[in-house]
C-alpha cells in the first residue's frame, strides 16, 4: 500500500490477517517505508537496489522515532545510496571492527608487563 507516512497513517496501519509481514510506502518519498511484523512492532525502512541487488536498511521503531525524523533519516540514507555507498556494507564492516578490547588484550600478549624486582622474595 502507497500512502504519506504520518504520525496519522502510520497509526492506523495495521497486519492484515494471514500476513506476516507488511509495508506502508511512502507516496513521496521513493524507497522509505514502514514494516509492520505480527507482534505488532512498526519499524521504519529504506529499499533500494544497491549493485543490482535489493537492500533493506532498518531506520529505527516507531515510537522512539517519529515519522519526520524516519523521513529525515531516509532521505540521507536514499542519497548516500545514490552516491554510490553502500550502507549494509558499511553496517557489516562496522561490527567486524576490532574493539579496544581485542587490541589491548593482542597488547598484552605481545608485550607483557615487565618483571617487577618487588615480587621477587
Amino acid at each position: 500500500m502507497k500512502k504519506k507516512i504520518s504520525s496519522r497513517s502510520v497509526d492506523a496501519f495495521t497486519l492484515p490477517k494471514g500476513k506476516t509481514v507488511d509495508f506502508l510506502w511512502d507516496l513521496e518519498l521513493a524507497g522509505f517505508g514502514l514494516m509492520v511484523l505480527p507482534s505488532g512492532r512498526k519499524i521504519y525502512v529504506v529499499q533500494k537496489r544497491i549493485n543490482g541487488q535489493p537492500r533493506r536498511v532498518v531506520i529505527g521503531q516507531h515510537g522512539p522515532i517519529t515519522p519526520p525524523q524516519a523521513g529525515n533519516k531516509a532521505l540521507e540514507l536514499l542519497g548516500r545510496i545514490g552516491a554510490g555507498i553502500d550502507p549494509v556494507a558499511e553496517r557489516r564492516v562496522a561490527r567486524e571492527a576490532r574493539t579496544f578490547k581485542d587490541v589491548a588484550e593482542d597488547f598484552m600478549r605481545n608485550y607483557p608487563p615487565p618483571f617487577s624486582a618487588r615480587q621477587s622474595g
